[in-house]
């Protein structure tokens, strides 16, 4: 069941094990869902865009733009 106040996530490392299914989750719970991922991923279900997690300047100014409600993190190297 999807929470009513928020409406927008971003998901960071969604094309790893656990953020594939924590994206899957989100998106049979009825949420906006963004992926972030260092490379582009044909098996991840919603929108896609590439960040470079070691430019922190990069994620502060798109969350400025896309008014995300939730990031949740799960990128790793």
């Amino acid at each position: 069941m999807s929470n009513p106040k928020i409406k927008k996530i971003l998901v960071t490392g969604a094309s790893g094990f656990i953020g594939a299914a924590i994206v899957e989750q989100l998106n049979q719970s009825g949420y906006e869902v963004i992926s972030s991922t260092r490379k582009k991923s044909e098996a991840i279900e919603s929108r896609v865009i590439l960040i470079d997690l070691f430019k922190p300047a990069t994620i502060l100014g798109l969350s400025d733009k896309q008014n995300f409600d939730v990031i949740v993190h799960f990128g790793a190297q």
